[in-house]
């Protein structure tokens, strides 16, 4: 079931990854898909309650499975021949192929992002939720969500546990994105949700790197990736579980997206950011004013460049996200 709990997510990413973009790297379509995979796993979770029905880990897997299905029925058979392509491709190859032409110092950098990557999802893995916030905030709301997999239901739980009647509303009045991310993850068995953060945090290496790679070499995109990751607040906010590091990373992915439209014209990127940043929103409700200042640069380039339909899809894409 620990499995289910990480491989189910990133098949939907995969599948939602490849109706927006098609051509990029097997370890930046991994990134995406964990990232996309997620955020649109726990709007599954949130729709099944809308509803009046629990997200169960039955609940939710069929639910999801059915989304995978019909996404997957939607692209035919170009969807199965482009699948069997990269199931014949050798990862390994491309890999040796790669360490070979880096030099002496792009190899200790690639050591060294390892290294503190490793350490990262080894201390995420070891040790459980224990920050003040996320006890009695971020993770408390999860294990209710566990134990009633409703909201109301572990709305009225925790107002019948708990005599300080006062906390329901900073509890249950967050984006619950975070959350439902621990909630599934008990689901499947995982004791601490902690994993959650620390692959996303090798995501966002992944894809930090890949957008920098296209406008500096590769020693520099290297070098900068690696101050990156051992910022303080980078580990920190990394190895526990509170939502501000995934609200950067999926504001952040969005803003790089935004970037790549503007520079290349290419509408996938301009998806992409527009779903980003509306996940971002899904996370943290704090975006608002920053999505505006988005949209208009989106509204300039777009009418300047006669791309009139753009606003209006990045708009769409940010409001589903």
């Amino acid at each position: 079931m620990q499995i289910l709990g990480l491989l189910l997510p990133i098949l939907l990413g995969l599948t939602i990854c490849r109706l927006i973009i098609q051509k990029v790297a097997i370890p930046v379509r991994l990134a995406l898909a964990y990232s996309l995979g997620f955020g649109f796993l726990t709007l599954a979770m949130f729709f099944l309650n809308v509803i009046g029905l629990k997200f169960s880990l039955l609940n939710t897997t069929v639910l999801v499975s059915v989304i995978i299905g019909v996404l997957l029925v939607f692209r035919g058979k170009r969807n199965w021949s482009e699948l069997g392509s990269i199931l014949k491709v050798n990862p390994f190859a491309g890999i040796k192929q790669s360490l070979i032409s880096l030099s002496a110092f792009e190899k200790v950098l690639v050591g060294l992002l390892v290294f503190f990557l490793f350490s990262y999802l080894v201390i995420t893995i070891y040790w459980p939720v224990i920050r003040s916030d996320s006890l009695t905030l971020y993770d408390l709301r999860a294990r209710l969500l566990f134990a009633e997999q409703s909201f109301p239901g572990a709305a009225a739980r925790f107002q019948n546990q708990l005599v300080n009647i006062n906390w329901i509303r900073p509890v249950f009045s967050h984006a619950p994105m975070t959350s439902l991310v621990h909630t599934w993850l008990y689901l499947c068995g995982w004791a601490s949700p902690k994993i959650f953060y620390s692959l996303l945090f090798i995501s966002l290496a992944i894809l930090f790197y890949h957008f920098l790679s296209d406008y500096v070499p590769r020693y520099h995109a290297l070098l900068f990736t690696l101050i990156m990751l051992t910022i303080p607040f980078s580990y920190v906010y990394a190895t526990t579980s509170y939502p501000h590091f995934a609200f950067t990373f999926y504001f952040s992915v969005g803003t790089f997206c935004l970037y790549r439209w503007i520079r290349l014209q290419k509408m996938s990127y301009l998806l992409l950011a527009g779903v980003f940043l509306g996940l971002s929103a899904w996370v943290r409700q704090v975006t608002g004013i920053f999505f505006l200042g988005y949209l208009l640069i989106v509204l300039y380039f777009g009418f300047s460049r006669r791309r009139f339909l753009a606003p209006f899809l990045f708009a769409a894409c940010q409001w589903l996200g």
